[in-house]
């Protein structure tokens, strides 16, 4: 009778798993899946940012509930410096709300509509960033 050994197969899932473990910190430490998807979905955002007219619209509707390439935004927001916001999603803990989205050329001080106890933002392409923002009540 021929003795199976093991130990190879456990070697090789321990490799895929620290593999798969790795490639998911780089791909959430550089928001690479975030910035593909926005990528795809990009022309939908820039032609509603280049229309005003469907821009009202959408940023006027409540609740917004309307669908731009990958995403469904949520709330739609414009500051007085002419930041345009999209939040596409949002997580609520009791009393704090956190929105999470997309920004054409934002205030660097934050949109008081999303919170201004948190406001971060990193850069997607040109004049677009990825925002969370945060409202205490």
């Amino acid at each position: 009778m021929k003795k199976i050994n093991f130990f190879p197969a456990i070697q090789t899932l321990v490799i895929a798993a620290a593999i798969t473990l790795g490639l998911t910190v780089i791909l959430l430490k550089t928001n690479l899946p975030q910035t593909i998807a926005f990528s795809v979905s990009r022309p939908a955002f820039e032609s509603v940012v280049a229309d005003v007219d469907k821009l009202n619209s959408i940023c006027n509707s409540k609740p917004v509930n309307q669908r731009l390439g990958l995403y469904r935004v949520i709330e739609c927001d414009r500051d007085s410096r002419g930041g345009i916001y999209f939040s596409t999603a949002n997580f609520r803990f009791i009393d704090i709300s956190d929105f999470y989205g997309f920004a054409y050329q934002p205030n660097p001080y934050g949109n008081y509509h999303f919170g201004s106890d948190i406001y971060k933002y990193y850069p997607l392409v040109d004049e677009w960033y990825g925002f969370t923002a945060g409202k205490r009540s």
